[in-house]
């Protein structure tokens, strides 16, 4: 359904269109032809003229929140499309945005507000208490600006949570949680969406509080983890006996399949700038296994696998990121997290391969430094990487540790 005038109010079309000028050309491009296209689903209001959001398909269906920086007086976008901002899916629906409004009855909306203005108006519900409210009755003082920043965050979070019922890894950040890859993994923060921002919060500290994150002093009055913690509990008993329900039905006799599964062989081959994965069917030549092809390779060719070739296949099919990219590029968290692990598996050293598509050599006697003293007292000295035997290093791809 179209938004509503209530869900209208406050809003300002000059600053989407000048936010609209703040996609490239081709993000322009294909965003107005999503448009167009009547691809946006889903125009929701977040925050009356301040927080949107909205469903765009694609290739699959991506969520992206509108919201609105007072400061900048910009529109900010984020997708949950590998882009992640500054997409085709964000700019349809800053456009839809936009229509909406333009197509609202605005003269209706005046005249039917001038009738109500001379009766009188029921008096509107009381707003729920906010956690700078709660904070600040607790404290008993005005709150520092680091803290006002801290509630800003959380608020910010929530609302963002509440368009895409999730929260990531990387938006946890700010909050002192470090993490090296899987930023598009979903922190198991909730049984169900909480209604409210100190509920929210509740959940977000108990989450911290695993993590070994001090809760801030100044929400610590405010904080109650008590029914938290159980709920989470029940939650995660919940999610473990599914789990397990399910590996112990692939223990009895499997149904007879449709999918017809072929024999396939995999390899790893080392290119300049990233590991690429590649496969052949039974005497076939060897091709890219592009990751858009995951999920048919799996049905196809998954338990076919030797033993060998499923040591590179589980895990890389079981890691969400790897469906986003082709190969695995160096110095990416959780793909030399991989690499390094093959690396130094010898039974799965013979599928990997350099860019030419020979076996990668493997040397018994690791490299060494050879320190030359400089030939003049006012020289300087040389160092120098080289093989045990004296002869130049190759050149580095990429370092594991």
């Amino acid at each position: 359904m179209p938004l509503t005038a209530a869900e209208l109010d406050g809003f300002n079309p000059a600053t989407v269109a000048t936010s609209l000028r703040s996609f490239n050309s081709k993000a322009k491009q294909r965003g107005q032809e999503y448009f167009n296209k009547g691809r946006v689903h889903g125009l929701e209001c977040i925050e009356p003229g301040i927080s949107y959001g909205a469903r765009v398909r694609g290739g699959s269906d991506y969520r992206v929140s509108l919201n609105f920086d007072g400061k900048a007086k910009l529109w900010l976008n984020i997708c949950t499309c590998p882009l992640v901002f500054g997409c085709k899916h964000a700019y349809a629906a800053l456009q839809q945005l936009q229509s909406e409004f333009a197509e609202a009855d605005v003269h209706a909306l005046s005249s039917s507000t001038a009738k109500r203005s001379a009766q009188a108006k029921p008096a509107a519900p009381p707003r729920p208490a906010t956690l700078a409210d709660l904070a600040a009755e607790k404290t008993g003082r005005k709150l520092t600006r680091d803290e006002e920043k801290y509630l800003s965050s959380i608020r910010n979070l929530y609302r963002e949570a509440g368009l895409n019922r999730a929260v990531f890894l990387r938006d946890l950040l700010p909050f002192g949680i470090r993490t090296e890859y899987g930023w598009w993994d979903k922190a198991d923060l909730w049984p169900n969406f909480p209604n409210t921002e100190q509920e929210f919060w509740n959940y977000l500290a108990n989450y911290l509080e695993e993590h070994n994150v001090p809760i801030p002093a100044f929400l610590q009055p405010i904080t109650d983890l008590g029914k938290t913690r159980e709920r989470m509990a029940r939650h995660r008993r919940g999610k473990a006996v599914s789990y397990w329900t399910q590996q112990l039905a692939l223990i009895a006799p499997a149904a007879a399949s449709e999918t017809t599964v072929a024999p396939a062989e995999l390899r790893v081959r080392f290119s300049a700038t990233a590991a690429i994965i590649e496969w052949r069917a039974a005497d076939g030549d060897w091709a890219t296994l592009r990751s858009r092809k995951y999920h048919e390779f799996d049905r196809h060719h998954g338990a076919s696998l030797a033993l060998e070739a499923a040591l590179l296949w589980q895990p890389l099919f079981n890691q969400p990121n790897a469906h986003y990219q082709d190969g695995l590029l160096y110095r990416n968290g959780w793909g030399d997290q991989l690499l390094n692990r093959w690396l130094r598996m010898s039974a799965v050293r013979p599928l990997l391969v350099n860019d030419a598509g020979e076996p990668l050599v493997f040397h018994s006697d690791p490299l060494r430094w050879r320190i030359t003293e400089p030939a003049e007292t006012d020289g300087d000295y040389s160092v120098q990487l080289v093989r045990a035997d004296g002869s130049p290093a190759p050149a580095t791809l990429a370092t594991f540790t």
